[in-house]
């Protein structure tokens, strides 16, 4: 019986240290993931305060004018608003004044001096060249080094005279090379704030007929206006007179017409304009 009794006590010391085996395993897998965890963490903490210091060292090297906060970008197009203001400022001082402009006749048209107060009173436009529309005389010096020529005549609204118009152009004959007679339309040339004002104008600008009107875009915007109406005809050449007083007498109703329409344009723009930015 003494060995049976031997057989059973060792089975169970044998079971008792494959229980302590497998509890100090599950204590030493506990223990692993523990360790795991923390290690974990502060892995994590030590990268974000790596990235703080980084953003930190990065502040204190930049310039102070990259931490200040951009403002809004502004469309690269046209002037800003100040340029705009002090160039409007400018010409409507140049406009009051009694000072001669650059123009060849010194100031402003009269027959649109109404039309172009109005244009300047609009906060966003400001006229800067102008002419009311004229029937002229052109002369080319003979004189070579004087390539942009005069004026013979040149009259703002219809001829009643003939005799004015042959006077000047016989006074002139002796230095011209090449006389010309003209008529020429109505043109502004009207420097806007913005895209959007131009593109307004430029709408009723083509609404109204004026179709060789155009708009410039770029550090400032431009709006070109004028019309087919045209009368540009060679009467002299040389110092000779190429054609009759008969001619000369048609020349002076076509263009005395074509005034007549210029004017009735010039007043349904003005009203068309004033209909749209009142």
């Amino acid at each position: 019986m003494q060995p049976s009794f031997i057989s059973s006590s060792g089975a169970d010391c044998k079971m008792s240290v494959h229980q302590e085996i497998a509890q100090l395993r599950k204590q030493n897998a506990a223990l692993r993931m523990e360790l795991f965890e923390l290690l974990r963490k502060e892995v994590l903490k030590s990268e974000s305060n790596a990235e703080v210091n980084e953003m930190s060292i990065r502040t204190q090297q930049a310039p102070e004018h990259k931490l200040r906060p951009k403002a809004p970008r502004r469309d690269a197009v046209g002037p800003s608003p100040r340029d705009f203001a002090r160039a409007k400022d400018k010409i409507q001082r140049e406009l009051v004044s009694c000072e001669p402009d650059n123009s060849k006749k010194g100031g402003v048209d009269a027959p649109i001096g109404d039309f172009l107060a109005f244009i300047n009173s609009i906060p966003t436009l400001v006229s800067t060249s102008s002419c009311s529309g004229r029937i002229a005389v052109f002369c080319q010096s003979t004189d070579q080094k004087k390539q942009n020529g005069n004026w013979a005549f040149v009259s703002h609204d219809a001829v009643s005279k003939l005799d004015d118009v042959r006077q000047a152009i016989i006074s002139a004959l002796p230095a011209s090379a090449m006389m010309h007679f003209k008529f020429e339309p109505l043109v502004l040339h009207i420097s806007c704030a913005d895209l959007t004002t131009a593109q307004r104008l430029m709408k009723v600008v083509l609404g109204c007929g004026y179709k060789n009107s155009g708009m410039l875009v770029g550090k400032r915007i431009m709006v070109g206006i004028r019309s087919t109406l045209k009368v540009d005809v060679p009467i002299a050449a040389d110092g000779e007179l190429l054609v009759s007083d008969k001619y000369l007498d048609l020349l002076v109703r076509m263009a005395n017409e074509k005034m007549a329409v210029n004017i009735q344009r010039t007043n349904t723009l003005f009203t068309a304009i004033k209909d749209e930015f009142s």
